[in-house]
């Protein structure tokens, strides 16, 4: 890929993105809680920042959470990631990240975590956000699927909660799948 197309695909992508939040925002902001202020961003430095001093403070969940760090700096050069960064007002309620597949198959989300410091009014909709942004970017992009790859043990119920069935397809890996129905 030339420097120009990369440089037109990051463009083009990044708008796509800054539409899904726009979308998920006015898909979820009457539901929620009186008094929280729902923020729907990309991950960027501030969401790192705020992800590193929880990891600092031995706030995050006793598993110990994703590395964010490390999961960003290696989606970050991919123009067609998708990533969400989920804010109560200046609070940091949770993230997701992943990727759609070639072709009109799937977005699937390989990293999704609420943040077990947050005890704001959001708690209990990160999971619901973050899926809600996942399937209208794969409404966007023309995917007929949203997966969840290697849900945390857990984590099941709610993502069956949220519509989402076991993809027993897959041999290797645990995936949960919901159809896009937008």
């Amino acid at each position: 890929m030339s420097d120009r197309a990369y440089y037109d695909a990051i463009d083009r992508y990044q708008g796509t993105r800054d539409a899904v939040y726009d979308l998920t925002w006015n898909a979820l902001h009457k539901r929620v809680p009186f008094g929280c202020d729902l923020k729907i961003m990309p991950i960027d430095q501030s969401a790192l920042s705020y992800w590193v001093a929880l990891k600092r403070y031995g706030t995050l969940h006793a598993q110990g959470g994703f590395p964010w760090d490390r999961i960003f700096r290696q989606v970050w050069t991919s123009p067609k990631r998708f990533d969400v960064a989920i804010w109560d007002g200046q609070h940091l309620s949770g993230m997701a990240c992943g990727m759609p597949s070639r072709g009109d198959s799937y977005v699937t989300i390989k990293w999704l975590e609420g943040f077990a410091s947050y005890d704001g009014g959001l708690k209990g909709m990160v999971a619901e956000t973050a899926l809600t942004a996942a399937e209208h970017y794969a409404f966007l992009l023309g995917k007929k699927f949203v997966c969840i790859k290697q849900p945390l043990a857990g984590t099941e119920p709610l993502y069956r909660a949220l519509g989402f069935e076991q993809d027993t397809s897959k041999k290797r890996n645990q995936y949960y799948i919901r159809e896009v129905n937008l």
